[in-house]
């Protein structure tokens, strides 16, 4: 699709959207992976909308141990063959995309960016919400009570990855992070250190101070 193409879809299909749901506010939950690192550049331009975008950063050492388990969708469903090929690389590769994404659309959007680090939503989800519900200001009181008493939360649309139809959320569990041999943990620091130091020494202290 030329970008005009692109942009004309998407107008048909968000303004759709609006009108069957009758909603105000439209969720989109594409990910910044390489094949649509430039989604969010292009949603901006759609006309009648104002975008809003929200990142969420995970330690990458997080994401590769959880890399190296194998395929999510392969080990819910018990295949024979659930791991991934060359783990290590699509986690270098994948996170750092994301990331380095995530760092050009704070500069380039500004107070229309909010960056959510997993590890403090893990750690205090009221608080984190509760600065979600400042950044969209929309109402996510319901929300925030019902992870407080660790009642069910269910998802009302299936896309995929969403396994909220299947397993709602009850609360959140503050997992630790599983520590990587020395090998992957070398490698990781070698590769992706410098991203990692500035997202959590820079970006997740600003976060801070702008709430």
């Amino acid at each position: 699709y030329s970008k005009e193409q692109y942009l004309k879809i998407q107008n048909i299909l968000f303004d759709t959207i609006k009108f069957v749901s009758k909603c105000e506010v439209v969720v989109d939950s594409s990910k910044t992976s390489r094949m649509t690192i430039w989604r969010p550049l292009m949603l901006s331009k759609l006309d009648g909308y104002e975008i809003r975008i929200i990142h969420v950063v995970r330690d990458g050492r997080s994401v590769l141990s959880s890399q190296l388990k194998g395929d999510n969708r392969k080990m819910m469903e018990k295949k024979e063959n659930q791991k991934l090929s060359w783990p290590f690389l699509r986690t270098v590769v994948g996170w750092s995309t994301a990331n380095f994404s995530a760092i050009f659309y704070n500069f380039f959007f500004k107070e229309k960016f909010h960056l959510i680090f997993y590890e403090d939503l893990i750690s205090n989800p009221n608080l984190e919400l509760k600065k979600l519900q400042k950044f969209t200001e929309l109402d996510l009181s319901d929300t925030i009570q019902k992870l407080d008493k660790e009642k069910p939360i269910f998802g009302e649309y299936q896309f995929r990855g969403n396994r909220l139809l299947r397993k709602p959320i009850c609360g959140i569990k503050n997992n630790s992070r599983k520590e990587l041999n020395l090998f992957y943990e070398l490698f990781y620091w070698a590769l992706c250190g410098v991203l990692h130091l500035f997202l959590y020494r820079v970006l997740r202290k600003k976060q801070v101070f702008k709430y």
